[in-house]
């Protein structure tokens, strides 16, 4: 039973001892009073009782009432101090977050800066590249053009060994020639001039270009050219051998025997090294052209 019940409940025992008395009185009044008046006694003794049963329950009620509320009061207390305490957490909490804010607009800044940095630095990059391919493309272009003038210096030089060959050639049987004409002159025997000379250079009415096919220990080589390319019998063919770029003149040799597709050929004179397979043979050398 609540407080409020138990106070409810003294009020209306109050209320009937009231109205007992006054029935009693009435009844002692109509009876006999004396003996009214002891039974109205007893029954106001085990009503006084009766309240002071229901008192000290109250002040128990009371009692548990007050502690009950403490405890809520301590409860609400300590309630009170975790919300202050998550009310300056969630302060702290915002004030970090709004620091947290402010940077990552400072770093999205950054960011915004280093894009348009590294879109100028792709033009650069661009730039650069452009560069590089016209450098190259220079580079090429010279490095084409070293090529063709170490080309032009090896046609040169074998040009110039085939001239000084020639030229001792032209020197050995100028002296031959004339060691016979003395000789002609001393036995009484008429001169032939210098015809020999002549027909010892032969080279092919077209500018014609092959290999040596075979070459034996004899000086005879097979060539890779023969009619169809317009050589014929009795021609005469510069040699030479072209090795790591550079080129070296080996003499001249005659055909004895030409086939459509291949000939065979011995040399007119002393060469200046051994024949073999792979050397050059042409109808002239030129500088700065094909053969």
């Amino acid at each position: 039973m609540t407080v409020l019940g138990k106070t409810l409940a003294f009020v209306n025992l109050l209320f009937s001892l009231a109205v007992g008395a006054l029935a009693l009185m009435v009844y002692t009044t109509n009876t006999n009073w004396k003996g009214g008046f002891e039974d109205a006694k007893k029954q106001i003794a085990v009503l006084t009782a009766s309240s002071e049963a229901y008192k000290k329950e109250i002040q128990e009620e009371r009692e548990k009432s007050a502690a009950a509320l403490q405890a809520k009061d301590t409860e609400i207390q300590e309630a009170q101090v975790q919300i202050k305490n998550l009310q300056m957490k969630n302060d702290e909490q915002t004030k970090t977050l709004e620091a947290e804010k402010s940077k990552v607009t400072g770093l999205q800044a950054t960011v915004n800066s280093l894009q348009d940095e590294a879109r100028g630095r792709g033009l650069e990059v661009k730039k650069i590249e452009d560069e590089i391919k016209k450098l190259q493309s220079t580079n090429r272009t010279l490095n084409d053009q070293f090529l063709q003038a170490r080309k032009d210096k090896t046609e040169a030089e074998i040009t110039a060994k085939s001239i000084q060959y020639t030229n001792g050639q032209l020197v050995e049987n100028i002296k031959t020639l004339e060691k016979k004409l003395e000789e002609q002159k001393a036995k009484g025997a008429p001169s032939r001039g210098t015809s020999a000379l002549v027909k010892e250079d032969n080279p092919p009415a077209e500018d014609i270009e092959g290999r040596i096919k075979k070459a034996d220990v004899g000086g005879w080589v097979t060539l890779s050219i023969g009619s169809d390319a317009g050589l014929a019998k009795g021609n005469t063919l510069e040699v030479f051998r072209l090795e790591s770029g550079e080129g070296k003149y080996l003499g001249k040799v005659k055909v004895i025997d030409v086939k459509p597709n291949e000939a065979v050929a011995k040399p007119v004179s002393k060469m200046s090294g051994t024949l073999r397979e792979g050397d050059h043979v042409a109808s002239k050398v030129t500088v700065g052209g094909s053969h």
